[in-house]
């Protein structure tokens, strides 16, 4: 065997795009390997202040990448994303596994989504991985290939990866506008508790009332509220961003080609989401500039507090 010493990534063998299923723990049947790329690379002697990364790309544009160091504020809650997977850092040889799929997709914190949240999978083709450690970096080639079984052409995966993308881009979207919009609710929610019972400034405190009743109802256009657990998923219908993750994953398949059905499904998803934007827009450009306008006017100081009773002199 080849010694290896310093900084090395080995070209990993070339990968099918099969979509084979996770063998169950304590099966008798046989183990299947796993779908993707397998990378093994080799560190020098670690050490804890020194991050090795990984990334992946189609060529220039980054696909996926990954981190020796852990998520510290990661957060789990029901229906929510899972942890990223951090990198392997051990002195010696390691063994990574890409599991063909593009960067997680972001979520909405404390909010349950009955979908994945991992990101699509890339089409057959060349790929490169690039190792980086301690100002060193090494770059192999990755190839991957359709599944021989499949009578598919180039361009149909090209369409099919292009509606992904779409789909993904929409998904990102909701999602941290939803974010943005709540952190907006935060700081209307101080001034009121700031300002409450203060009659000085009751033109200010209906503006902030009012805005923050529509960015709610607005909100729950796009993410539903009452779904805790998958069984509510019955009795309180899925809003725009499940149904674009369902699609997501209806479209992730194995075989490429678009059925009708879910082209036509986009364009309905598409729609819905340009009229939730013109709504938000609007919000944001009457009832916000209305809001610091008054704001303004009210010239609030920056620090509020109630006015002290005063004590009568003996």
């Amino acid at each position: 065997q080849k010694q290896v010493s310093g900084l090395h990534l080995a070209t990993p063998k070339t990968a099918y795009r099969i979509f084979s299923g996770k063998t169950s723990k304590n099966s008798s049947q046989g183990t299947n390997p796993l779908n993707g790329v397998i990378l093994d690379y080799h560190l020098p002697k670690t050490e804890d202040s020194l991050e090795v990364t990984l990334e992946i790309f189609k060529e220039n544009q980054l696909i996926r990448s990954y981190s020796s160091k852990k998520e510290k504020a990661f957060k789990s809650w029901p229906g929510g994303p899972g942890p990223i997977k951090a990198l392997p850092k051990k002195e010696g040889f390691n063994r990574f596994h890409w599991d063909m799929r593009r960067q997680q997709l972001p979520s909405v914190e404390g909010v349950f989504v009955y979908g994945n949240y991992q990101g699509s999978r890339v089409a057959p083709g060349v790929y490169s991985a690039r190792l980086s450690y301690d100002n060193q970096v090494k770059e192999v080639s990755i190839t991957i290939l359709p599944n021989p079984n499949l009578a598919t052409t180039v361009e149909d995966f090209e369409a099919q990866q292009e509606l992904l993308v779409k789909i993904e881009t929409n998904i990102r979207k909701t999602h941290q506008t939803v974010t943005h919009m709540r952190k907006v609710q935060k700081q209307l929610h101080h001034y009121l508790q700031v300002l409450d019972g203060n009659p000085a400034y009751e033109e200010l405190i209906d503006k902030a009332t009012a805005i923050d009743e529509k960015l709610k109802a607005w909100e729950q256009e796009l993410i539903q509220p009452k779904q805790k657990t998958f069984q509510d998923v019955i009795n309180f219908h899925n809003k725009l961003n499940a149904e674009w993750m369902y699609l997501k994953e209806f479209v992730d398949a194995e075989d490429p080609e678009i059925t009708q059905g879910a082209i036509e499904r986009y364009r309905d998803l598409e729609q819905q989401w340009t009229m939730q934007s013109k709504a938000l827009n609007k919000i944001i450009e009457e009832d916000f500039n209305a809001f610091e306008e008054a704001f303004k006017k009210a010239n609030v100081p920056a620090l509020v507090y109630p006015e002290l009773a005063s004590e009568s002199a003996d």
